[in-house]
């Protein structure tokens, strides 16, 4: 069983993002998180994959097409594993959605926690 399989069977949390291309100059992403994982580390993560993922491919190979970030608890570490069917600039773009996406649900949820306000242009605090 490969290190991909093993982590996957032992349902450990994951950003999981699925390729699959449905005609020749067409590519399909889908995305999802399973699990808990500290969301701002996993933006942080994934900003500093994505400069990886410039370089020839790690042999952190995924069994599926899929590139896919794991969050090791007991470690308190992420590690990931890719596809070499998936296009590097194609998935550098994707993952810069995901974080786009991540982002913004952190920056609502600071919102609604009051932990941060939102200005108006005269510089007041916007009421809801």
């Amino acid at each position: 069983m490969s290190k991909f399989a093993d982590t996957v069977k032992q349902d450990t949390p994951r950003l999981a993002v699925l390729f699959r291309r449905s005609a020749p100059d067409q590519e399909q992403f889908q995305w999802g998180i399973v699990g808990r994982m500290p969301i701002l580390g996993l933006i942080g993560y994934l900003t500093k994959i994505q400069q990886e993922l410039d370089d020839p491919w790690t042999d952190q190979l995924a069994d599926e097409v899929a590139f896919v970030v794991v969050w090791h608890e007991r470690d308190n570490q992420f590690e990931y594993f890719t596809h070499y069917d998936i296009p590097k600039d194609s998935l550098i773009g994707m993952l810069e959605v995901v974080k786009m996406a991540l982002v913004d649900s952190q920056l609502v949820q600071q919102v609604r926690n009051q932990q941060i306000e939102l200005l108006g242009p005269d510089g007041k605090p916007m009421r809801r």
